[in-house]
Parts: structure tokens; C-alpha cells; sequence
């Protein structure tokens, strides 16, 4: 995981060079990530990333309750449109933002730098999707389903169309559409996926349905 945030990091910072430079390091970054998912066990670039982006959230859960720090309190906090923010109080009252006298305060500046780290995820996974659905990426719902469980993913997955049993050449089954919802397991069940189309209908899919983000 801190390989993976390190060439991201890389990439994101190539930016700022000219062109000839930035398509350079951008093609160091692709091999990286090609390298680093051969290492850990990946089949691929995107079942690396589908993992650690799932998993990115969990790191920093501590920081997402209230601690304080001198006379307030502080804690990260991702809201439902997936953007995160450092949030602070005092005396049960919020503040507009933390005070610059504990900008020095190491949980204080742990804090924003998880903050930070989370903004940079958002936008990876927009561009992310974004790219799956002009590829016709297919995803397993267990993968999809995992990468529910993080906020700031979960926010752009909410609102996006995928496509179940897309028709394979001769195959005359209908084609399901609908927005992705997490379904709760019963006893001794693990929660699961469902397609809810248009008129409100669920269809419940299996570890290894498979789904792919309708291209409009």
C-alpha cells in the first residue's frame, strides 16, 4: 500500500514538468504499478488497485473519531458526496477550521495529511471509473462490493449505471441496467450487491456476477 501511494504520488507530481518529462514518468509510473502488482499476486493493474483503493479508508479509521487536542476537538470526517474534511470543535460548538496555533501538533498535521490523501483518492477513482467504463472494465460484485465498504469510493460508485449479463454474441438473455446497493447477509450470511433498475426492481447478484459501468 505505501508502494502504491508512493508512485501515485510520483505520477501526480510529474505534472507540473513539460510535456516530454510528464509522459516519461507517467510510463515509469504505468511499469511500476505493472511490477508492483506482479509482486503481490495481482492478475492485473486494476485488481491491484480495485484492492488497495478498497482498503486505503481502513488506514486512516482512527483519525475519523473525536481526540482532543488542547482545549478542542478534532477528527477526518468523508461526507456523503465523498469529499473529506478535518473537522473541529469546541465546547460541543464547531469551529470553521482547526486553530493555526496547533497547526504544529503532530496529530494535528497527521490529520491533514490524511485529508490530503483522501482528496487524491477521490480523484483517482473518478478518472479510474471513468476509464473502466470506456474499456468495458468487467468487475466481480465481490470486488465491487469491497470497494463499497470505503466512503470516499463508495460516493462515486453510488451514482454510476452498471450493466449486468451483458449479452455474449448469440446470447438472447435480457441485459440488466440499475445503480449498485449494498444488500445486508442474514445470519451467517455475508452482505452482498443488488442491481435496483429504473422502477425501483433488485436483483440480487452473486460473489461472481459480473458487472461492468454502462457507457452512456
Amino acid at each position: 500500500q505505501d508502494r502504491y501511494q508512493f508512485i501515485q504520488q510520483f505520477k501526480k507530481e510529474s505534472r507540473q514538468f513539460g510535456a516530454q518529462r510528464r509522459a516519461s514518468e507517467s510510463k515509469a509510473a504505468e511499469i511500476a504499478l505493472v511490477n508492483l502488482s506482479v509482486r503481490a499476486g495481482f492478475s492485473d493493474v486494476t485488481r491491484l488497485t480495485l484492492n488497495v483503493e478498497s482498503r486505503l479508508a481502513e488506514t486512516f479509521a482512527p483519525y475519523m473519531e473525536w481526540t482532543v487536542v488542547d482545549d478542542v476537538e478534532i477528527r477526518l470526517q468523508v461526507g456523503a458526496d465523498g469529499k473529506s474534511e478535518v473537522l473541529c470543535r469546541k465546547g460541543g460548538k464547531a469551529l470553521k477550521s482547526v486553530p493555526s496555533r496547533l497547526g504544529k501538533q503532530p496529530l494535528v498535521a497527521e490529520m491533514k495529511d490524511a485529508c490530503k490523501k483522501l482528496k487524491d483518492q477521490y480523484s483517482r477513482t473518478r478518472k479510474m471509473m471513468e476509464e473502466a467504463m470506456e474499456h468495458g472494465t468487467v468487475f466481480s460484485a465481490a470486488e465491487v462490493a469491497q470497494l463499497f465498504g470505503n466512503p470516499v469510493v463508495r460516493a462515486v460508485l453510488k451514482s454510476l449505471v452498471f450493466v449486468q449479463g451483458e449479452p455474449a454474441k448469440g446470447d438472447m438473455s435480457p441485459t440488466v441496467f440499475g445503480f449498485v446497493r449494498m444488500q445486508e447477509g442474514g445470519p451467517g450470511e455475508q452482505e452482498g450487491i443488488s442491481l435496483t433498475a429504473w422502477d425501483g426492481h433488485l436483483s440480487a447478484l452473486p460473489p461472481e456476477g459480473r458487472l461492468r459501468i454502462a457507457h452512456p
